[in-house]
This record gives C-alpha cells, structure tokens and sequence, in this order.
C-alpha cells in the first residue's frame, strides 16, 4: 500500500502547475491548476506531458487527488513540476464544506 500525503504537503513537494487556459479552482499561489480536459487544445496539451506529472482530481465521498491519468468522478487534471513515484496512493483534499463561519 501507498502513501496517503495531505494537500499542503502535496503541493510544496510536487509544485502544481497553472493550467494552459485561466480558470477556476484549485489555486496554489500561482494561478487555476485545474485542467478540464475536454477540449481539444487540453487533450493535446495533456498528450505531451511525461505522464507522471498529471493528477486526477476526482469527487467521491471524500474529494481526492489521484496520481495519473483517470475517467471516473473526474473533476479534472492538474500537472506537477515534479512527477509522482509509485509510492503514493492518493492525495487527501481539505474538507471545506464543515467549515463555519463567525
């Protein structure tokens, strides 16, 4: 079995990329990372990447970010300066949803 690694630690050690076109969501300092990944311009881009640096992002009972390329729950994709080993499983998102405000 994998690592499990939290978000913050995930991006200081992977340096998330922004995405070739602006959008929203998943901003590590640098801009929208999230690649939607439907259009033709995102599937292209995507095709040229040392397939190591790309992450899933997938809804499913508790939000996750996967290493590699997958279809289901897909939210979108984000690509790392530094590729992913074998070693880890999963990246677990930060539950905003309980969050209260004052």
């Amino acid at each position: 079995m994998g690592r499990i690694i939290n978000e913050d630690d995930w991006a200081d050690q992977f340096k998330p990329k922004p995405a070739p076109t602006p959008g929203n969501g998943y901003d590590y300092g640098n801009g929208c990372t999230l690649i939607d990944g439907h259009s033709n311009e995102d599937r292209e881009y995507l095709k040229g990447l040392n397939p190591r640096t790309v992450w899933t992002v997938v809804s499913s009972d508790a939000d996750a970010i996967l290493p590699g390329f997958h279809t289901v729950n897909r939210l979108g994709y984000i690509v790392t300066e530094k590729p992913w080993s074998d070693d880890i499983d999963e990246i677990e998102l930060e539950d905003l949803s309980d969050d209260e405000e004052d």
